[in-house]
């Protein structure tokens, strides 16, 4: 148990070292890139109080301008303006590690297709919109690949087995955005099945609201819209990456399964089901929830390029708007949420290891 102490705190001391040296760095570059970017930004804050101030009767020359000294101020203070380089990069660094990052602001007449005041916003309804298409794609691939890789792997060598081979193979080398241009060529021109812009689910659903519908209502066609615009990226992404993960999933069981544990284990005459789920997927599994969980992670940031084809709302899209845009704090807010997602993902995985497999210590805690 000392052991096992010791591992969770240097594994916290870690984490917590990483996550204020990754807080840093990312306050540098946003500290010294976004300085002359926010400054007109505020000079536009103030510039449009200034006329609302003007339009105003009975406030005198001097009112006024005490007024806009005032609100300077507050608009400097607000995006860390009035502090000098290394005290905006504390600022920044806090607002990253206590996550308040509200403050930051999306770039001066930078357009997204997703509602949101400030850069948090625009990255979360991005985040959310890649995760009812990508998230929803990983999470059915991972069950397809768990089901039907366990049942290849006993099945290896099989025609079945030479025909997902084959055809793994021939998806491994289709990029997903090449593929996607053909599907929406094929299904949103030659055949118009799907719509070509998936960005228009956002203007259906506004429409929805504006409807005052019956909630039961509202919900049935809130799902059809969302099914309509993504039914083509996600038949797409199927087309290029199913497989893959079968067969991956089928050769980790081969592996493990001629382990030499195994062959004790059938030695002994224990039961094959018995054998597969609790010697192979046991020993497989820390390998299986490390794909699976940065798999989950990694859709949330969504696919830059593909989204950019199939104009999904989603995170990749935004960040790609941004990039575009030359918009650094939701660029900033974007990577540094993915990020924590993976800093947390590592941190877990240390202890979801130890559970899954017994055999899984660290450092002096094996020795004793």
């Amino acid at each position: 148990m000392r052991g096992l102490g010791r591992v969770v705190v240097l594994t916290i001391v870690n984490f917590i070292i990483v996550f204020i040296s990754i807080a840093v760095i990312y306050s540098v570059i946003f500290s010294i890139y976004t300085y002359d970017r926010l400054k007109v930004l505020a000079e536009e804050e103030i510039r449009a109080y200034r006329q609302s101030l003007l339009q105003q009767r009975g406030l005198s020359p001097q009112a006024i301008k005490k007024l806009l000294e005032t609100y300077k101020e507050q608009v400097y203070e607000k995006y860390g303006l009035n502090l000098p380089v290394p005290f905006r990069i504390f600022y920044y660094t806090k607002c990253l590690i206590t996550f308040n990052l509200t403050g930051i602001p999306i770039g001066t007449n930078a357009l997204y297709p997703v509602p949101g005041n400030n850069a948090l916003e625009v990255t979360l309804n991005g985040m959310a919109r890649s995760a009812i298409l990508f998230t929803t794609a990983t999470i059915i691939a991972i069950v397809i690949d768990l089901l039907f890789g366990i049942k290849l792997a006993q099945r290896a060598g099989g025609l079945l087995d030479k025909i997902v081979a084959t055809i793994a193979m021939f998806q491994n080398s289709l990029p997903l955005w090449w593929t996607a241009l053909i599907m929406i060529m094929l299904f949103a021109y030659v055949i118009p099945i799907f719509p070509s812009k998936a960005e228009g689910v956002e203007v259906e659903i506004r429409r929805l609201k504006e409807l005052n519908l019956p909630f039961h209502e509202y919900i049935v066609r809130y799902l059809a819209a969302w099914i309509k615009y993504m039914s083509l990226p996600l038949i797409t992404i199927f087309m290029v990456s199913l497989l893959i993960g079968v067969y991956g999933m089928r050769t980790l069981v081969l592996i493990i399964s001629r382990e030499d544990f195994v062959t004790v284990a059938r030695a002994k005459g224990l039961p094959e089901r018995m054998i597969l789920y609790k010697h192979i997927l046991r020993a497989a599994s820390p390998p299986i929830v490390t794909s699976s969980l940065f798999s989950i992670i990694g859709s949330l940031g969504g696919a830059l390029i593909s989204e950019r084809i199939f104009h999904w709302p989603g995170a990749g899209f935004v960040f790609y708007l941004a990039l575009a845009q030359e918009d650094a704090g939701v660029l900033i807010v974007n990577t540094w949420v993915i990020t924590l997602l993976y800093l947390i993902a590592i941190f877990a995985l240390d202890f979801i290891y130890m559970l899954l497999d017994p055999r899984v210590r660290v450092g002096k805690g094996v020795e004793e």
